[in-house]
């Protein structure tokens, strides 16, 4: 793991806060990183916290390992349900009050946090993410040395940029129940993201950062189910075991 400077938090502060508030420009992205994980997720959580802030309910978050309470996104409470697509088959005040439903439902398994204080969670989350980041592309560009960092992988830089070659982090999960799919969520926003299938093992590449791992499948069904306590930052360890 790299240890990141003031600077590479101040860069890091000024990216996400751009994010939220709609004022970033993609000239202000160092060379070899990505923000476009970043980037979504901030949109899906601006909206996320109107739909909360109008059917009046607080931010769910899981509780996960060396970081505390990390916002939900909203689809993967309330998949396959189209809430952010208003339609005649899905009328709003029907969308809405099942929203609610679901996340009130959640109480046993999460934990709730105001809109302020989910924003400024995720801030501060998403903030340390990509200093992580920044700090581990800047060390591996000067000395192309990090074993942690030799594996490749083609994306743009940001949203609506061109692909290109950037360094990433090779890894495994394994899993105490084999034949599932395999997901990752960066430890700022809980948003599932394909890794690979089957376990175990289960590989795939990915940028530097913290990340948490789910599975589902077989007996564990439709839904993610994330293992919180195994929070990962890369590069660093190469794999990770899941208690499914």
């Amino acid at each position: 793991m790299a240890e990141f400077s003031e600077e590479d938090a101040q860069e890091a502060s000024g990216i996400v806060e751009g994010l939220l508030d709609g004022g970033f420009r993609e000239w202000r992205v160092a060379e070899g990183v990505s923000i476009v994980d970043v980037e979504a997720h901030a949109r899906e959580f601006n909206e996320d916290l109107l739909v909360l802030e109008k059917i009046g309910e607080l931010v769910p978050c899981l509780q996960l390992a060396e970081v505390g309470p990390v916002p939900v996104s909203l689809s993967a409470i309330a998949s396959p349900l189209p809430f952010r697509r208003l339609s005649r088959m899905f009328p709003r005040d029907f969308i809405y009050d099942d929203l609610a439903y679901r996340v009130r439902r959640l109480e046993d398994e999460t934990t709730f946090l105001s809109v302020p204080e989910a924003r400024s969670t995720f801030l501060r989350n998403a903030v340390n993410f990509l200093a992580n980041r920044i700090a581990s592309v800047r060390q591996w560009r000067e000395n192309r040395a990090d074993a942690g960092m030799r594996a490749s992988l083609s994306m743009a830089q940001y949203r609506g940029g061109a692909r290109m070659t950037l360094p990433g982090c090779a890894f495994e999960v394994t899993t105490d129940t084999d034949h599932l799919n395999v997901y990752w969520s960066g430890a700022y926003y809980i948003a599932p993201n394909y890794f690979g299938h089957p376990t175990s093992p289960a590989t795939g590449t990915l940028q530097s950062g913290t990340y948490v791992f789910g599975v589902k499948g077989g007996a564990y069904g439709s839904q993610v189910h994330w293992d919180t306590a195994s929070v990962v930052t890369l590069p660093g360890q190469p794999a990770v075991h899941l208690h499914y």
